[in-house]
């Protein structure tokens, strides 16, 4: 089932080349709408990427969200989504979502089994978090 869909706005990129590695720190924002949860990105969201020699890669976005859970209840969301090793297509790619929430209604997603989805969709960079690995096959 897919639980959240984030859109992602990317707005400045610091990048740091060296002859073995490339390290890239990505800061945005954007929004989340949905059945569990609507609300936007709070200040401060970094996808950290790390590319060796061989063009393996490491992601790990950390970002908050504040907005309203499933009861109509404030709510803030921790996100941490990481993927290891993409190489090639670059697309869509396959991640490890976690995260902490203060909402009591979502508190299953802090101990759930996640998987994420970061793919391009009608040129809107989308972050999509299930909990069914089947799910990503789609």
């Amino acid at each position: 089932m897919k639980l959240l869909e984030i859109v992602v706005r990317c707005r400045e990129e610091i990048v740091v080349k060296s002859n073995r590695q490339i390290a890239k720190m990505i800061l945005f924002d954007g929004y989340c709408k949905g059945d569990l949860f609507s609300g936007d990105i709070l200040p401060g969201g970094v996808d950290t990427q790390i590319t060796d020699g061989k063009g393996n890669i490491h992601l790990s976005a950390r970002y908050a969200l504040q907005g309203v859970d499933d009861t109509g209840l404030p709510a803030t969301l921790f996100i941490e989504n990481e993927a290891w090793s993409v190489v090639g297509d670059k697309s869509e790619i396959i991640t490890k979502p976690t995260i902490i929430t203060d909402s009591s209604s979502l508190k299953w997603l802090e101990t759930d089994e996640l998987y994420g989805r970061i793919m391009m969709v009608n040129g809107r960079l989308l972050i999509r978090i299930y909990n069914n690995k089947k799910e990503l096959a789609k």
